[in-house]
């Protein structure tokens, strides 16, 4: 159950906001949005009888047997999106520098996308993991995008599922086509693999993994106090023995081994928080075209 906004929850929601209107308005110039996300693909409108010229691979025979006169598919092209964001807000997210944490991120580049989104007529829907079973189906307008943010700022961090996530997500979107764009630290990846898999093959996944540079080099310090940010369990580390750095060089081998296997199934990028991560995000959307037929 998420917390009621205070007034410096507020403040922040307004500010993120303000913020990210900037940006969607700078981003929209010469219709880069609309020229990278909208009317790239088809969908079908209605059955016609066949005219000679028609594409014979729009009949539907079915139908034509049923009718006993040649009918093809029409289509036409597609006007308006529907995009999920799939917002990781576990423990873990919490890591970062005194500027910005993962989460921080995670919400700013959320609020990106949604005023895009809205500002072309898409609709734009919420899933939160962890945040229980709640999902905000999409929705146009301004509107959407507050209480996506308010969502997100009111949210209690805990232990959750994605893989689970995603599943219930596919049983949402099944019968429409959309975007589903996951912000993520991808610490745990396997059980993404088979819901992402039948997700991808209906709609556009993006997969965007943000990291803070520390996540990958632990110098040699001597004993320190590390804390599991999902089960709270504090751990003292010899960080400068052989056998630690050694484990870490591993983990992080295996991290970017598995989040490199999700690629196979969509569409992926890795964002540094320490280094204008917006500006990453913008140049990411900004480059991919999305054709599915």
């Amino acid at each position: 159950m998420g917390r009621t906004l205070s007034p410096e929850l507020r403040r922040q929601a307004r500010a993120i906001e303000f913020q990210a209107l900037k940006l969607v308005q700078d981003m929209m110039v010469g219709g880069r949005y609309r020229s990278r996300f909208r009317g790239q693909g088809v969908q079908f409108s209605e059955h016609r009888q066949y005219v000679h010229g028609d594409d014979v691979r729009h009949i539907n025979w079915t139908l034509s047997a049923r009718t006993r006169d040649p009918m093809v598919k029409q289509f036409e092209e597609e006007r308006e999106l529907t995009i999920f964001l799939v917002l990781d807000i576990s423990k873990s997210t919490l890591f970062g520098t005194r500027n910005s944490t993962i989460l921080d991120v995670i919400i700013q580049l959320a609020a990106l996308l949604a005023y895009a989104a809205v500002h072309s007529g898409d609709k734009i829907g919420l899933v939160m993991v962890p945040g229980g079973n709640k999902i905000i189906m999409p929705t146009k307008g301004q509107k959407a995008v507050h209480q996506i943010i308010c969502a997100l700022l009111s949210a209690e961090q805990s232990v959750g599922d994605t893989g689970q996530k995603l599943a219930s997500l596919e049983r949402v979107m099944r019968g429409q086509r959309g975007i589903v764009c996951v912000l993520s630290d991808f610490l745990d990846t396997q059980a993404l693999q088979k819901p992402l898999g039948r997700l991808s093959r209906a709609h556009d996944c993006m997969l965007v993994r943000l990291m803070d540079p520390r996540m990958r080099n632990v110098p040699p310090l001597g004993w320190m106090r590390f804390v599991d940010p999902e089960t709270g369990v504090l751990s003292w580390v010899d960080t400068g023995s052989s056998a630690f750095q050694k484990w870490h060089t591993k983990f992080i081998t295996d991290w970017d081994k598995d989040f490199l296997k999700l690629g196979q199934k969509a569409r992926t990028v890795d964002i540094d928080i320490g280094s204008d991560p917006v500006k990453a995000f913008i140049k990411f959307l900004q480059k991919k075209v999305y054709t599915r037929a």
